[in-house]
């Protein structure tokens, strides 16, 4: 939601550029493409977690028996990138 956020204040502030010499129109076009950039990463990164938390295989013990869960379904608070 921020980076979206983000995306729709920049096109906004571009617009305003045209009449208002105090907005930089070319920053203002460029950064969209910077949160949209931003919004690619977080999806992959959200997809990583969500694969993370929902494989099975990572939370196998000895001879497949259930183990305690791995510390990166336990929330985000404590998950890392792999």
């Amino acid at each position: 939601m921020g980076v979206e956020g983000k995306k729709v204040l920049w096109r906004a502030l571009r617009i305003l550029s045209r009449s208002d010499f105090r907005i930089d129109g070319e920053a203002m076009g460029r950064l969209p493409a910077r949160a949209g950039r931003q919004a690619d990463v977080l999806e992959t990164l959200r997809l990583t977690a969500v694969e993370g938390a929902f494989d099975t295989r990572a939370h196998r013990g000895p001879q497949g028996a259930p183990s305690r869960p791995h510390a990166r379904t336990r929330g985000f608070a404590g998950w890392r990138p792999a």
